[in-house]
């Protein structure tokens, strides 16, 4: 499922990233990776895998945090103010333009690697057009 149709990046941070169809798994991570509109990533070619196997014709990938990293253990120690907003401002639009699809957890144990990580999320969870009655998946728990 190559050639993302949504794809919006700057040369620091990767805020959305995925394919318009009728029936779209909302996904959110940690951080991303090397995935573009052209080319995925390890993350992105496991999602193409459960959308095809879970009854979904396309994701849209979001993250806690937009920051490109290859690695989440080499995020900053503390969070960009300006970019958290942006990210908010892009989940905000995404929300708004997809209200009835499903969202994965896609984010793990890696949710503890920097303490942020946390608050950000909540700053997510609490979005006003964030819709509470949304379905909220995950392929499995973890130990934390």
């Amino acid at each position: 499922m190559k050639n993302y149709d949504i794809y919006v990046y700057d040369e620091k941070c990767r805020y959305v990233l995925g394919k318009k169809s009728n029936s779209i798994l909302l996904c959110i991570g940690i951080n991303p990776s090397i995935a573009t509109d052209k080319k995925a990533d390890r993350t992105i070619k496991k999602l193409e895998n459960i959308i095809k196997f879970n009854n979904y014709e396309s994701f849209v990938m979001l993250n806690i945090y937009p920051e490109i990293s290859t690695n989440p253990n080499k995020l900053p120690y503390g969070y960009n103010v300006d970019i958290h907003n942006k990210n908010l401002e892009y989940i905000n639009h995404i929300l708004c333009e997809y209200k009835n699809v499903d969202i994965l957890a896609c984010w793990g144990n890696l949710i503890n690697i920097r303490e942020y990580l946390h608050v950000l999320l909540k700053d997510i969870f609490t979005q006003d057009k964030f819709n509470k009655t949304r379905k909220w998946l995950c392929l499995g728990v973890t130990k934390n």
